[in-house]
């Protein structure tokens, strides 16, 4: 699923630098992949993080 998606973004990007000029006026229609890729990259960006154990919470700790 992840490789389609890099697949349809890269092979977007290339149409629109070849035929359009490199402007983005049609990038609107490619936005569902840009999203859905976004999406399955912070998903797995977190699971990396918590994986690895990057994000530790020790709670609040109180100062006296």
């Amino acid at each position: 699923m992840l490789r389609v998606l890099r697949m349809a973004f890269f092979g977007l990007l290339v149409f629109l630098f070849f035929f359009e000029g490199g402007r983005s006026r049609y990038m609107i229609q490619f936005l569902p992949v840009i999203y859905i890729s976004a999406v399955v990259g912070w998903w797995r960006a977190w699971q990396f993080m918590h994986a690895n154990q990057f994000i530790k919470f020790a709670g609040l700790r109180e100062t006296s």
